[in-house]
């Protein structure tokens, strides 16, 4: 369900940058463009007040999980907190995508504008089009979910933070960018679904709000940090921007590989179905 979920989230975004791209090349105003952008918001928002709202219906209320052993609480209680660090860490380094996109629109030279402007474009398309595709296919895959995150999620975004970070260095074409882009979209879209996936295993089904809240909230302060560090040292060198973007990333997957190194066999990382469709 996640999995499918983030894929519908982001893969409008697809739609969006493809007609953003062909008004950049027909050489269109960025505020027209932006003006364009503004179209599909209340065209959403019509199809959910037209939409048949469904009868009510009373569903029982979930029994809470069965406690089990206490070493299995310990574990549980290890693989939760360790979730909500490396999420906060990883957050420091789940920048905005703007970033790449001006990136590699001044690391291109030689083209037109308008030019330059698509080409840094697509790279927000190849992002958001590998991050929908994890989601679909990760999603339905039999996986570990905490090993899933810190491998195919934090350590593969931390080693694409530093690839786009060294093709700036090294004055890297469109094409290897795009490159980068995808493992980011492709770990972006592996942690997105298996980040409320572990927080469903761990937590109680009474309490799932809360460590979905939880979870949104050590997101949050991670994002917040990492758009404030990155402004920063994106201002001193764009390399140095994202060489921090890859240590954060990749102290995040330590701790969650270390987590589950500490916990048994049957919390946190017995096979789940990530999504449901």
């Amino acid at each position: 369900m996640f999995g499918f979920l983030h894929a519908l989230d982001v893969g409008g975004g697809v739609l969006a940058v493809t007609y953003s791209v062909v008004l950049l090349l027909v050489r269109v105003s960025y505020t027209d463009v932006l003006l364009v952008t503004i179209l599909p918001l209340p065209l959403s928002s019509l199809c959910l007040v037209l939409a048949n709202r469904p009868a009510a219906s009373v569903v029982a209320a979930p029994r809470p999980r069965p406690s089990g052993s206490a070493a299995g609480q310990g574990d549980t209680v290890v693989a939760y907190r360790a979730l909500l660090l490396s999420a906060t860490l990883f957050g420091f380094s789940f920048y905005s995508f703007g970033f790449p996109i001006l990136t590699v629109a001044q690391s291109q030279s030689g083209s037109a504008p308008s030019v330059i402007s698509a080409l840094a474009v697509v790279t927000f398309g190849v992002y958001l089009g590998l991050s929908a595709l994890a989601g679909i296919v990760l999603g339905g895959r039999r996986l570990r979910p905490i090993r899933a995150i810190w491998s195919i999620g934090y350590l593969l975004a931390a080693f694409a933070s530093l690839a786009i970070g060294t093709l700036y260095a090294v004055g890297g074409s469109a094409p290897t960018f795009y490159v980068a882009a995808a493992g980011l979209g492709f770990a972006t879209g592996c942690v997105e679904t298996f980040e409320p996936t572990l927080i469903s295993n761990l937590v109680a089904s009474h309490r799932l709000s809360e460590g979905m809240g939880w979870l949104s909230m050590t997101r949050a302060l991670g994002l917040f940090t990492a758009n404030l560090a990155l402004g920063v040292l994106f201002g001193i060198d764009q390399f140095y921007a994202y060489v921090y973007a890859f240590s954060t990333a990749l102290l995040a997957a330590a701790i969650l590989a270390y987590a589950e190194s500490r916990t048994r066999a049957g919390v946190g990382t017995t096979p789940v179905r990530g999504a449901s469709r």
